[in-house]
């Protein structure tokens, strides 16, 4: 079965599933868009293979939450971005959010 997608604006294709999924909510409460537009664009950079909407909504489909978040920091598994510290779910929310141009 297919992805599911829909056209807005300037025919941009946004799978709906990914506006519940790109916010981190840590990261929104200190940083502004443009920093978390550019986090994402840099891990999207330092990731190509998952650089593309469908990619970051299956990684990130299984679960956002604060335990998730958690995890990632308690095992390591953590990337270095700009300076910032993240979790990989948090840098993959961050990449997810930097596709949608608005």
């Amino acid at each position: 079965m297919g992805a599911i997608t829909m056209t807005t604006g300037c025919g941009r294709r946004v799978d709906p599933r990914a506006k519940a999924l790109e916010m981190p909510d840590f990261l929104s409460h200190i940083c502004d868009t443009p920093t978390i537009r550019a986090l994402g664009a840099t891990y999207r950079a330092q990731n190509p293979a998952e650089a593309n909407e469908q990619t970051l909504i299956g990684l990130l489909q299984s679960g956002i939450d604060a335990h998730a978040v958690k995890t990632d920091y308690a095992s390591g598994n953590t990337v270095t971005i700009q300076g910032w510290v993240l979790s990989r779910t948090e840098a993959r929310q961050c990449a997810l959010f930097s596709l949608d141009s608005n």
